[in-house]
C-alpha cells in the first residue's frame, strides 16, 4: 500500500512533469512555426533567389513573324467560370501547350518582366525583378501596379515573341484579364471561347468562397515548403536534382512545357516550381493584371466587350451546363479526334491545389526533404542564436569586470 499522503504528491509530480513536457514541445513548435513564417517571407522577398535561380527562358525557334503569337484558342474568362475544365478539354483535343494563368506567369510573363526591369532606364534590377525597388512587385499584403507598368512599357512584338518561343497554343486568362486584348491583337487566327454562363450572384458566391479556401491552402502549403527559403538550400539541392532528373528543370524552362495543368512533373520540376512560385507567380497575382469586378454591371460589361470586339465567326459563348466536347470540336473545326465523341458537359476540373491533388505522390516525395530541412534550420539557426547570445553575455561580463576593477 502507498503510505498515507504519498499518492497526492506522486500525482502532482506526474502532472507537473506532463505539463513541463507539453510546454517544452509547444515552445519547440512555436519556434518552428516562427522560422517557417520567416522563411515564407524570405521567399516572397526573394532573399536568396539570386544565388540559385537560373535565368533560362523559352528558346523555341520562331516560325512566324515576331509580332504574331501563333496561339489558336483564347479562353475569355475570369477565375471560377470553368477555366480549368476548359483547359483540360483543350489538352485532350491535342493542344499540348495549353497555358493556364500560372503557366503564363511562370514561363512567359516573369522573363518579360525581368527583362523590362533590367533595362537601365527602368532601374537596372539585377539579376531579376523582385518586391524591392525598382520593380516593387506585389505581395499578398501589398498590391501594386508593377505589372501594368511592364505591360505599358513592353517593346512592340515582345509579348507575341515570348509566347511563340514557348510554343503556346491556347491560353485561359484566369486572373490575367488585362493581358487578353494585347494577346488577342497578336493572334489573328485565334478563336475565342467566352465562359459567360454564370450569373453575377453565382460567380460572386463561388469566387468569394474559393478565394478564402485558396488563401488558407496556399498558406499551409507554403509554410511546409518554407525551409528552402530561410537558408539557401537550393544552391545545393537544385543542381543535385537536375543531375538525377537529366536536366528536367532546364528542359521545362527552355521549352515552356509541358504546362503545369497537363501534369507529368517529376520531383525536380515540382521542387523548382515550389521554390520559384513566389517570384514567378505569387508576386504577379496582385500586380495589376487581374480584373476584379466590384458589381454586376462591371461583370456584365466584361463579357459584353468580347461580344462587341471579337468577330462572330471566331467567337463562341460557352455554357458549362449544356455544351459538350462535340460543340467545342465543331467550333474549332476538329472532326477526327476521338475525344469529340464524348457526351455531356465537360469534366469538372480540380480548381484548388490541383497540382497536388492530381499528382499527390510527387508532392509527398518532397515532404521528407522539407521535414529534414525544417529540422536542419531549427538546429542551425538555434546554434547561431545561441552563439550570438553567448558572445553578448561574455562581452557584458567583461564590461562588468572592467567596471569593478576601475
Amino acid at each position: 500500500r502507498v503510505p498515507l499522503g504519498c499518492a497526492p504528491s506522486w500525482g502532482r509530480a506526474m502532472t507537473k512533469g506532463a505539463l513541463l513536457w507539453a510546454c517544452g514541445w509547444c515552445w519547440v513548435g512555436a519556434k518552428v512555426i516562427l522560422l517557417s513564417y520567416v522563411g515564407l517571407n524570405f521567399g516572397i522577398c526573394s532573399v536568396w533567389d539570386w544565388a540559385w535561380e537560373p535565368l533560362t527562358s523559352c528558346q523555341r525557334p520562331l516560325t512566324l513573324p515576331a509580332n504574331v503569337s501563333g496561339i489558336k484558342v483564347l479562353v475569355y474568362a475570369p477565375a471560377k467560370t470553368g477555366t480549368k475544365s476548359m483547359t483540360k478539354a483543350l489538352l485532350q483535343l491535342g493542344f499540348g501547350q495549353t497555358f493556364h494563368s500560372e503557366d503564363v506567369l511562370a514561363s512567359v510573363w516573369a522573363p518579360l518582366a525581368d527583362a523590362f526591369w533590367r533595362r537601365p532606364e527602368n532601374g537596372a534590377a539585377l539579376p531579376f525583378a523582385t518586391v524591392w525597388p525598382p520593380a516593387l512587385k506585389s505581395t499578398p499584403y501589398n498590391p501594386t501596379t508593377s505589372d501594368l507598368k511592364v505591360l505599358g512599357g513592353l517593346e512592340p512584338g515582345a509579348l507575341a515573341t515570348e509566347l511563340q518561343r514557348c510554343g503556346v497554343e491556347a491560353v485561359a486568362f484566369d486572373g490575367l484579364e488585362e493581358l487578353f486584348w494585347p494577346i488577342f491583337d497578336a493572334s489573328p487566327e485565334a478563336k475565342v471561347v467566352s465562359l459567360n454562363w454564370r450569373t453575377w450572384p453565382q460567380y460572386k458566391h463561388s469566387h468569394e468562397e474559393w478565394d478564402w479556401d485558396l488563401s488558407v491552402a496556399l498558406w499551409l502549403l507554403t509554410m511546409v515548403g518554407s525551409p528552402v527559403h530561410l537558408l539557401p538550400w537550393s544552391v545545393l539541392l537544385l543542381p543535385l536534382l537536375e543531375l538525377l532528373s537529366d536536366n528536367d528543370v532546364h528542359r521545362w524552362l527552355s521549352t515552356g512545357g509541358p504546362p503545369l495543368t497537363s501534369g507529368g512533373a517529376g520531383v525536380a520540376r515540382r521542387f523548382f516550381w515550389y521554390n520559384t512560385s513566389f517570384r514567378r507567380w505569387m508576386t504577379h497575382i496582385k500586380g495589376g493584371l487581374e480584373r476584379r469586378f466590384a458589381n454586376e454591371a462591371e461583370y456584365i460589361d466584361y463579357f459584353a466587350e468580347a461580344r462587341r470586339r471579337v468577330p462572330a465567326e471566331r467567337f463562341f459563348e460557352w455554357d458549362m451546363s449544356r455544351h459538350s466536347m462535340e460543340d467545342l470540336c465543331k467550333f474549332l473545326d476538329i472532326s477526327e479526334h476521338p475525344a469529340c465523341a464524348q457526351v455531356g458537359p465537360l469534366t469538372k476540373g480540380t480548381n484548388l491545389l490541383y497540382v497536388e491533388r492530381e499528382e499527390p505522390l510527387v508532392t509527398l516525395a518532397l515532404l521528407p526533404l522539407y521535414l529534414v530541412l525544417h529540422w536542419a534550420n531549427y538546429r542551425i539557426v538555434g546554434r547561431m542564436l545561441g552563439l550570438c547570445c553567448c558572445c553578448c553575455r561574455r562581452s557584458r561580463d567583461r564590461e562588468g569586470t572592467r567596471a569593478k576593477v576601475e
